[in-house]
């Protein structure tokens, strides 16, 4: 048998992407390759072949397209031909727009594909594939070279055809230079008959008869640079595909010859008749596995193989217990919706991620929710949304609804930007121009914050709580720390500080005491606390009647007392120091309140948070000074909302101006308004207010927007929230809403409702750039149901602990965007 090595190779041209417009009739043009003109731009002769062993190898590497308009709904989409699944053979494109496979169509069998989502009717799917490989006829070799001769014999007659019919369109049009217009067409001068010419304008064609230019054909230029540039990519593609595959069969067929003469040689040698080599019955140690090329491909294993490897078949699908190490889960892996114990929160209230999915270049139809080109404007992901509620974008174009099908429901247009949702509603897009991006917002409610919140996703762990086992195994080796570990608990995300006992006595400075000048004295029997941090106009006990200095907040003395067990500190005050006896220094306590507790409390008690918030790097107002201003919700040192948000945030000093009982405006027979009290609060990096319900529960006038009196609750909030501006014109300042009260569903002596106060309490805030949070209505307490009464407010009005928890978990995300 005679050895041929054949390349299978096209002409190689010097300018492959140029073609030459040839009219062949009136309205009818032909884009010819313009080597076939001048066969001079041929740089290397392919290989020429005859139809019929074009169509052998074609049959082997056969690129099909088959195009369907989808009815409504359709997912599945079946092929003429057999292509193979999983091996990157298939391209499909939904509108011209190319599809992942594995993501957004599953490659199902070999004669069919299935898209993830249904299609609108009529929506246009194309499928670009390889159909599967067939075998090659044993006696291809010997018909390449039979071929030849047939093949240049044919080019040659082909060639002479073309050249002839260029020589009949050459004496009808003579091709000259494309013009600027008509106008530039008509002053030329000297036109010859048959000379053809294009105007640059219109892309029109027109041929001069011998007295005047006639248009013989209307073009579209575009349509003709689009359609170069598309036949070039295919063009490419079609040449590097065939070659690739081309390569691969002369490959195969030089490696069947080799082995086959091989085996031939074998065979006289053994005198034993030659037979055919079964290629599917090679043994394993006859496979070559030197090269990538020589490896068994996907292509060689059989279905059940293929399905055990992805995981579709019962073939230890399952693992078996402890085989799933840590080492194995990739990093990320487990995202909080697969655990028990942490969820996604908002950390703010803007709803779209500007550095999420966006849709550069596009808009979306108003009619059906769909896509369209549009230069410098940009398209939202899906953004998940409650039904029946009420969003509000800035600066948007649109705002589309779809349900959890992600089927367009309904537009709303600007001017108008806020939507509310319907009963089906799962998701919306919303659009806006490229320049609008960075500051754009979509808030749940009516009203866009004034300041620009980015988005903002966290992880909350809910309700984890480890035992004292647990934590031993943390942290201890029997009574020691593991290794050279050291923890201060002042540190640890997941517990605080639970002691109403304020002296540390590891932190003293021994052999000394206090005088009440500030000053110290030598005295090797007593010792000399720490600061201990207080609050201003706040009532502390002590164990015993011992000195005891004052100092503001740069530490700086203010006072100092003696011979008594009680005090109240300054206005001012901010930290003390005590004397403490040394027989008494292991059972002295300092605590707020009107006496110290009848046993010893240590200070190092800790609990653990309800709610542990994944920390960051930074907290958010680590160092910072927070003022909260209210009623007696507020007023509760012990454990309140404050002192959760403190722990959270890493504040680092809280002064607490919550007066129970007092109202925002001034009210008979009261002198502790929060109008009049807030002139005296010291300076602060953060400043809020919670309160109004006092207002409700004592029938203050509600009045009118206009008022600018301390006795209508209108009134009240202008002179407070405008002097809160005037004496903290550059520190945050934010309002909260009074929380639920057991009779919020009912009016009051003015025949208003809690929430009517909320209400003006909120538009007074807006009217002064304060931001305001609802809490009234988004607390979760339920205070006019029994049992979440119980739960959260067992008098009513007073939240406990749990609703302390609950109200503090819905700030927090609150404080962190202001």
């Amino acid at each position: 048998m005679t050895d041929y090595n054949i390349d299978f190779k096209d002409h190689k041209v010097q300018f492959p992407n140029r073609f030459k417009q040839v009219q062949v009739s009136p309205g009818v043009v032909d884009l010819i390759p313009t080597w076939i003109e001048n066969p001079s731009e041929v740089i290397e002769e392919g290989t020429p072949v005859n139809a019929d062993l074009f169509d052998k190898l074609r049959a082997n590497v056969t690129r099909r397209s088959e195009t369907f308009a989808a009815t409504a709904g359709q997912t599945v989409f079946n092929l003429t031909s057999a292509y193979i699944i999983d091996q990157g053979r298939i391209d499909v494109y939904i509108s011209g727009g190319k599809q992942r496979s594995g993501v957004d169509f599953t490659e199902t069998s070999p004669t069919s594909f299935t898209l993830s989502e249904g299609l609108d009717a009529g929506t246009i799917v194309e499928a670009v594939y390889f159909s599967a490989s067939q075998a090659l006829s044993e006696d291809l070799i010997e018909q390449v070279q039979a071929a030849e001769a047939a093949t240049i014999a044919a080019n040659e007659a082909t060639a002479d055809a073309i050249n002839a019919t260029e020589a009949a369109l050459t004496a009808n049009l003579i091709w000259k230079e494309p013009v600027n217009n008509l106008t530039a067409l008509n002053a030329l001068s000297n036109p010859q008959t048959r000379d053809t010419r294009q105007t640059k304008d219109t892309g029109n064609v027109y041929r001069y008869d011998g007295s005047a230019w006639v248009l013989i054909q209307t073009m579209d230029p575009n349509a003709i640079t689009a359609l170069d540039t598309r036949l070039t990519s295919q063009l490419a593609d079609i040449e590097t595909q065939t070659t690739t595959q081309i390569n691969a069969v002369n490959e195969d067929l030089q490696t069947s010859k080799t082995e086959f003469d091989a085996d031939i040689q074998t065979a006289r040698t053994e005198q034993i008749n030659p037979t055919r080599i079964d290629l599917n019955s090679i043994p394993s140690s006859k496979l070559k596995i030197a090269a990538d090329a020589d490896r068994i491909k996907l292509a060689n294993l059989s279905d059940e193989v293929l399905q055990a490897m992805a995981g579709n078949t019962s073939v230890n699908v399952t693992p078996s217990a402890g085989s799933v190490t840590t080492e194995k889960v990739a990093t990320g892996a487990v995202t909080p919706d697969k655990t028990s114990f942490a969820k996604t929160v908002l950390a703010t209230q803007n709803l779209f991620n500007k550095d999420g999915v966006l849709t550069n270049g596009y808009n979306l139809d108003s009619t059906n929710g769909s896509l369209y080109v549009k230069a410098d404007w940009s398209v939202s992901d899906f953004i998940e949304v409650k039904p029946n509620t009420t969003y509000t974008a800035n600066n948007t174009d649109r705002i589309v609804e779809y349900n959890a099908g992600k089927v367009f429901v309904k537009t709303v247009l600007a001017p108008t930007k806020t939507i509310t949702t319907g009963a089906t509603a799962k998701y919306v897009r919303i659009s806006a121009a490229n320049t609008n991006i960075a500051t754009l917002m979509l808030v749940e409610g009516n009203t866009v914050p004034t300041q620009y919140q980015p988005y903002d996703m966290q992880v909350l762990i809910e309700k984890l709580r480890l035992d004292e086992v647990a934590v031993k195994s943390l942290f201890f080796e029997g009574d020691k720390l593991k290794g050279s570990l050291k923890v201060d608990m002042n540190n640890v995300a997941f517990l605080y500080r639970d002691s109403v006992n304020l002296f540390d006595k590891s932190r003293i400075t021994a052999d000394a005491r206090l005088n009440t000048n500030g000053t110290t004295t030598a005295r090797n029997d007593y010792n000399i606390s720490d600061f201990i941090e207080i609050t201003p106009n706040t009532q502390y006990a002590y164990s015993y009647a011992v000195e005891v200095v004052e100092y503001d907040a740069n530490k700086q003395y203010i006072r100092g007392v003696s011979g008594a067990t009680t005090m109240t500190t300054s206005a001012n005050a901010a930290f003390v120091k005590h004397s403490i006896y040394d027989p008494h220094l292991d059972v002295f306590m300092f605590v707020q309140g009107t006496s110290v507790p009848a046993d010893y409390v240590p200070y190092d008690v800790y609990s653990f948070s309800d709610t542990i918030k994944v920390a960051k790097e930074t907290q958010r107002y680590e160092g910072k000074t927070w003022n909260v201003l209210g009623d007696s919700i507020t007023n509760r040192p012990a454990y309140s909302y404050w002192t959760v948000l403190r722990q959270r945030l890493g504040f680092a000093q809280v002064n607490n101006y919550g007066v129970s009982g007092s109202s925002i405006a001034v009210r008979a027979g009261r002198t502790d308004s929060m109008v009049e009290r807030y002139s005296s609060m010291v300076d602060a990096d953060v400043i809020t207010l919670l309160g109004g319900t006092n207002d409700f529960g004592s029938n203050v006038p509600l009045g009118t927007m206009a008022d600018r009196v301390n006795t209508t609750f209108y009134g009240a909030c202008h002179i407070l929230l405008s002097g809160l501006v005037t004496k903290y014109p550059t520190k945050t300042l934010a309002v909260f809403t009074t929380i639920p009260r057991y009779n919020m569903q009912e009016t009051n002596g003015q025949g208003l409702y809690v929430h009517d106060y909320m209400d003006a309490l909120r538009e007074v805030a807006g009217f002064y750039g304060i931001a305001s949070f609802d809490i009234l209505r988004n607390s979760q307490i339920k205070a006019y149901n029994e049992t979440a009464k119980t739960a959260y407010i067992p008098d009513g009005l007073h939240p406990n602990d749990a609703g302390y928890d609950l109200l503090a978990a819905q700030m927090l995300p609150l404080m962190e965007g202001l």
